[in-house]
This record gives C-alpha cells, structure tokens and sequence, in this order.
C-alpha cells in the first residue's frame, strides 16, 4: 500500500561540502534531473549522497554530462 511507504529525504552535497539538492520523495526511487536547488544545471564531477529513509547511508557518485 502506498500510504505506508516511508518518506525518504536526501540531499546531495559537492565535495567541498556545499549542498547542491534537498530532496523528499515517498516512492521507491528519486531520479535527480542534475540541478541545484534553484534550478541551475550543475557541473560534471564527483558529489556525495546522502539519503535519510528507513535506512541511512552516503554514497559517493560522478555525474556526467
């Protein structure tokens, strides 16, 4: 049932540490369009993932063009 899933927070940072997005999903997955949280397109590099849900963990990831 969908009502009962959890709410799942994220927030992606740069690894100079600025955040870059704040998230908030209730489905299974968040497909992240690769802008900032003002809407602005960020560069190719490496950033961090930090996702706060049923479980918490923090992932290192590249992203490409």
């Amino acid at each position: 049932d969908r009502k009962n899933k959890n709410i799942i927070k994220g927030k992606i940072y740069s690894l100079i540490g600025r955040e870059v997005k704040r998230f908030e999903t209730n489905g299974d997955f968040y497909i992240w369009n690769g802008c900032d949280n003002e809407g602005k397109v960020v560069p190719q590099g490496s950033y961090m993932i930090v996702i706060d849900g049923e479980r918490e963990f923090t992932k290192k990831f590249f992203k490409m063009k």
